[in-house]
């Protein structure tokens, strides 16, 4: 593309001021070896109030909160641009997630197998808001089991102690065991499955979702060229072996771009689109989403235990567990209720 435009490529990137988040050296590094004009911002915690912006265009509950640097990068795109490329889709076609490598590195020996899960087995009496309960009760898990729980905010027995028992019933579903049957039924190779099923699932449902809202919002048109129907019977026609394994992922895309992209973009691990939501929520918004989950219009829905969710609160606050996406998930539910259900309108949300 670079290479036939009359003049320089424009690309946009967001940056959060956390090492552990910000791409931006390498979105520069990148930009710069197409010479491209290249844009970016940095985004501060209070701009995590754009989710009440959010909830009016997302129109159902939607609690990815790679949406807030979404919005964000849509809105500095459409001020030089009202077409865009985005590089949706590379990840499911082309095995780019690491929990598919390490679903792989969990299909172990027999006597790994029986220990991991005696060990996991004993997660149940541990109590419910224990740290470090989670981690061991993935113990026990299979791989297909395991990428699930990877893909869950809230697993089970959290479910159940959070969400009001009448509301569980009136559900009747237990996802996570619909998904892992789902994929355990499945034919092909353990990791042709869990593409597959991020390929009917998590993209239409989420990843799509969520670029279309967010660019559709600010009236900028995007467009995902990786799934064009060509590519994608391309990547379908591969084995498993030719997208990778337990210690590598995207294998085949990268040695098809690797004569055009610096080394060190190409070999550095895998990072999605992620928000430092857990030091925003243990410092600086951890007061703006204790009044919204605490307000009483909150409470008298009816859909969650009150005490259990101010439980979730204190123990991130304190720093005992992370629950920084199940608070996100809890703050999107109810902005979504007030803006689809009170019919309550807030206005944009305005960040530098």
């Amino acid at each position: 593309m670079a290479k036939h435009s009359p003049r320089p490529v424009q690309t946009f990137t967001i940056g959060f001021g956390d090492p552990a988040y910000d791409e931006l050296d390498d979105a520069r590094a990148t930009a710069a070896a197409f010479r491209a004009d290249h844009h970016e911002q940095v985004v501060t915690p209070d701009c995590i109030r754009v989710a009440e912006t959010l909830a009016v265009h997302y129109d159902e509950p939607f609690a990815d909160a790679s949406a807030i640097p979404t919005f964000h990068v849509a809105a500095l795109a459409r001020k030089h641009v009202t077409v865009c490329l985005t590089g949706d889709g590379g990840d499911e076609l082309f095995a780019g997630y690491t929990p598919y490598a390490d679903a792989l590195a969990r299909i172990g020996s027999a006597p790994v197998d029986a220990l991991r899960s005696a060990i996991g087995a004993g997660a149940r009496y541990v109590p419910t808001h224990a740290r470090g309960k989670g981690r061991l009760s993935t113990l026990a898990l299979g791989p297909e089991a395991w990428f699930v729980w990877r893909r869950t905010v809230f697993p089970e027995y959290l479910l159940e102690t959070v969400v009001d028992p009448d509301v569980l019933r009136a559900a009747a579903a237990r996802p996570e065991r619909c998904a892992v049957a789902a994929i355990r039924a499945a034919r092909g190779t353990l990791l042709s499955r869990l593409q597959r099923w991020d390929q009917q699932h998590y993209l239409p449902d989420d990843i799509l979702v969520k670029v279309d809202r967010a660019t559709m919002a600010h009236s900028l048109e995007a467009r995902c060229p990786l799934l064009d129907h060509k590519v994608i019977e391309l990547a379908a026609r591969q084995t498993s072996a030719r997208h990778g394994d337990a210690t590598t992922t995207k294998r085949l895309f990268r040695e098809v771009i690797r004569p055009w992209v610096p080394p060190a973009v190409l070999e550095r691990p895998k990072r999605g689109f992620g928000v430092p939501l857990r030091r925003w929520f243990h410092e600086q918004m951890i007061g703006w989403a204790r009044d919204i989950l605490s307000d009483p219009r909150t409470r008298q829905r009816g859909w969650t235990r009150p005490s259990q969710v101010a439980v979730l609160l204190r123990q991130h606050e304190s720093g005992a567990r992370d629950h920084a996406k199940r608070i996100w998930a809890l703050v999107c539910l109810e902005l979504w209720a007030r803006a689809h259900i009170d019919r309550v309108r807030t206005p944009v949300q305005r960040c530098a």
